[in-house]
């Protein structure tokens, strides 16, 4: 419907999917717990290339296990210089350290940690500095997700604070990866970086709004209405 492409899922049958459970309280803050399954098997040789070779933006994210890591670091230093990189790193990477991270972030494009996160990873707690540490590094955009104050974005050049739409708050589950989805679309659209972090707001918002990760996620033509 939303004219997504899939190719680039890989499939196996020697295991079984990775699966979350996630658990809610009534004021919609959750716990998850991660059985990775064969995700933590993924390496380097099982990765399509030629597909990710002929992207805009390649989008990563944390793996549990150190074989898919080891495999992410590599890609990275393999694309093209074309291939801009997008890295939500999550709690899981933070706590990697900057030393273990270093070969990913000096390739990052654009960086959507929370505050906490970035906390952890630098060992200083004020966002907005560790923000520019980070530019300082290498890393072109940072956007600092904020939950209820809604985000931090910056190029060194110019830097927003936007708010966070105002919605009744069911579970937050997979609302950071909705902020880093609406973010991306803002980006890829020529968008500048306020109307991105508006987006990305936007459809975290309404991620929140329902029960899971994705029941509540907006449609594109709901993002075509905003922009």
């Amino acid at each position: 419907r939303e004219g997504v492409d899939t190719e680039g899922i890989i499939v196996t049958d020697e295991g079984r999917s990775g699966t979350v459970m996630g658990f809610v309280d009534d004021e919609g803050n959750r716990a998850l717990y991660v059985d990775p399954g064969v995700n933590d098997t993924l390496g380097f040789e099982e990765i399509n290339k030629k597909y990710a070779f002929n992207t805009k933006i390649l989008h990563l994210t944390s793996f549990v296990g150190d074989e898919p890591f080891k495999a992410q670091k590599k890609l990275v230093e393999s694309l093209p210089e074309n291939v801009k990189v997008s890295l939500d790193m999550g709690e899981l990477y933070a706590r990697k350290g900057l030393k273990a991270l270093e070969p990913i972030l000096n390739r990052t494009f654009v960086l959507m940690p929370n505050a906490r996160e970035l906390e952890i990873l630098t060992g200083k707690g004020d966002y907005r500095e560790n923000a520019s540490f980070l530019l300082d590094m290498g890393v072109k955009i940072v956007a600092v997700k904020l939950g209820s104050e809604g985000c931090y974005v910056t190029d060194g050049k110019g830097k927003h604070l936007v708010k966070a739409f105002k919605v009744k708050v069911v579970d937050t589950t997979g609302a950071g990866d909705a902020f880093c989805a609406g973010f991306l679309y803002g980006l890829i659209n020529g968008k500048n970086l306020y109307e991105c972090g508006l987006i990305g707001n936007f459809v975290a918002s309404k991620s929140i709004m329902r029960m899971g990760a994705r029941a509540g996620l907006p449609h594109l033509d709901d993002l075509k209405l905003l922009s």
